[in-house]
């Protein structure tokens, strides 16, 4: 390796081994994917971002065995999302990057790929007030359609590296987002909700108290609930010190007693 190297997210694939995606550090972030076998031996690397600098790769998948989708975000004029499909030799098939604000100078960041029907699901978190979104992509690639989390449910992040949601598909093909929202009282909480795959709300709910949660990470279980985690901080004074303690949440949801 040139320079430094850093992981964001692993698979397991089909054919026993790994892949690993991230980026390498030499001056500058270049989106980077490795692929090693069960014994821990690379036998594939690629640099991956469409020739620009400051790329990283943040989430890998494989719909179909020996195929595998990369996202992360490259930087042009601001970062935008870009996605990446290799073979199993680590040709690759196709790349796109996606400036999905109103100027290139709004960013946007690809934080996890899902396969879904006939293409993939790529989670974007946007930091050009808009603030999160689904991207419905074909398999070659193509925009279907892009979606908007409700702002009403959702906080805007200016910050580049922090996303602020995960998501998961259904058993019944529609879509569970864990996030932070603000309740009534104005309470900034980890808020669950289920959505059609147009972004109309079937339920929400929020978990929490007067301290700052975050929801961040969400799956379906086996009888058809979720599961999510989270952090949860609060502040203790001691004397003139502040401490700040962050804690896992793990809310088991059961589906029918959320709905609303």
């Amino acid at each position: 390796m040139v320079g430094n190297d850093f992981a964001y997210d692993g698979i397991q694939t089909s054919d026993g081994g790994y892949l690993m995606v991230g980026y390498e550090y030499g001056g500058f972030a270049v989106g980077k994917a490795i692929k090693i076998d069960s014994a821990g031996n690379v036998l594939h690397s690629a640099y991956l971002g469409g020739g620009f600098s400051n790329s990283v790769m943040h989430t890998c998948i494989e719909k179909y065995p020996g195929k595998y989708l990369i996202a992360g975000k490259n930087y042009i004029n601001n970062y935008d999302a870009y996605v990446a499909v290799l073979d199993t030799a680590f040709n690759l098939l196709d790349d796109a990057t996606y400036p999905l604000g109103v100027t290139t100078t709004l960013a946007d960041v690809a934080y996890k790929a899902l396969p879904f029907q006939d293409g993939y699901l790529i989670e974007l978190a946007s930091f050009s007030g808009t603030g999160s979104r689904i991207m419905w992509l074909f398999d070659n690639l193509d925009t279907l359609r892009v979606m908007d989390i409700p702002l009403s449910y959702q906080l805007v992040s200016s910050n580049i590296n922090t996303k602020y949601f995960d998501m998961c598909v259904t058993s019944d093909n529609k879509f569970a987002f864990a996030t932070t929202g603000y309740d009534l009282a104005f309470n900034r909480q980890v808020l669950i909700l289920k959505t059609d795959t147009l972004m109309n709300v079937e339920w929400d709910h929020y978990y929490g108290s007067a301290n700052l949660e975050q929801g961040s990470s969400i799956a379906q279980t086996y009888d058809n609930g979720f599961v999510v985690c989270g952090i949860y901080m609060y502040t203790q004074n001691i004397g003139q010190a502040t401490d700040d303690y962050y804690i896992i949440i793990l809310l088991k949801l059961i589906a029918w007693a959320i709905r609303m």
